[in-house]
């Protein structure tokens, strides 16, 4: 990933100097009944989104968690709702596996979460950090087109994080997936099962043996929209003899939510 500092950020990443405060808000009724009616845009237009106009697809509530469920996500979901999108390829870094298609004038279904506030545990620095604050920083927006052949995935604004800003950056979007296991034929083991365009990202239990109360889990990240990339095929994959029991029950299967949800104060 590359690394910007200083000025250079101040003047290609849409960053503004330490004591020019400038923060990134959603206005009241930018999006209504889960449809953009305002333009919304982040890092000054790194990522736009346009009001969408015609008749308007309903986003199950299935597919919602789906879009909460991605992997990379770290904040509050701010709202989510169908827009026009477009990502300024010129100021968006975009290097990951598989790249994103081109999103220009895309309609999409659009998730936002504001991480601005989040901590970071950050390692002992031995010289000072940059004290530049992007305009944009902590926002993600998780995109996920009507169009087929366009790539869901996420943009992530340019942030200070630990005293270096980080560029803006679009991603193809993964689906962080609690998935099911057995034990194997000899019951020493436990074979996590996982499917085609996944690969393995956690497992652990949890648990008292001696009162047969243990439970174990095991994610997958899941491309869900894999266009031309190659899938790799579902496998087994072995996660060792911890918690191998006939007596160990599944943790939580599906999507796993990895946002925080903001409510109003009364």
């Amino acid at each position: 990933m590359l690394i910007a500092s200083g000025a250079v950020c101040a003047s290609l990443l849409g960053a503004s100097p330490s004591g020019a405060s400038s923060s990134t808000f959603l206005a009241a009724g930018t999006v209504v009944h889960h449809v953009f009616v305002k333009s919304f845009k982040l890092d000054h237009g790194a990522l736009t989104i346009a009001p969408f106009h015609g008749h308007a697809p309903v986003l199950s509530a299935s597919q919602e968690r789906i879009m909460w469920s991605t992997s990379g996500l770290a904040g509050t979901a701010m709202a989510i709702g169908l827009g026009v999108v477009t990502v300024d390829a010129a100021r968006t870094l975009n290097d990951g596996s598989p790249r994103v298609t081109s999103l220009v004038g895309v309609p999409a279904f659009v998730g936002l979460v504001d991480g601005a506030d989040l901590g970071y545990h950050c390692p002992v620095m031995t010289t000072p950090g940059s004290s530049v604050t992007p305009v944009s920083s902590g926002w993600q927006a998780v995109i996920f087109p009507l169009r087929l052949t366009a790539s869901d995935a996420v943009f992530s604004a340019s942030s200070n994080i630990c005293g270096r800003v980080r560029p803006n950056v679009v991603v193809s979007a993964f689906e962080t997936l609690s998935v099911r296991w057995h034990l194997s034929a000899s019951r020493s083991q436990i074979v996590v099962s996982v499917p085609a365009c996944a690969r393995m990202n956690g497992w652990g239990g949890g648990g008292n043996v001696y009162l047969g109360t243990m439970s174990f889990q095991a994610t997958v990240l899941l491309l869900d929209r894999p266009l031309t990339t190659r899938c790799s095929p579902a496998t087994n994959f072995d996660a060792g003899s911890n918690y191998a029991s006939t007596r160990t029950t599944h943790g939580a299967t599906g999507p796993q939510v990895q946002v925080q949800f903001w409510t109003q104060k009364k």
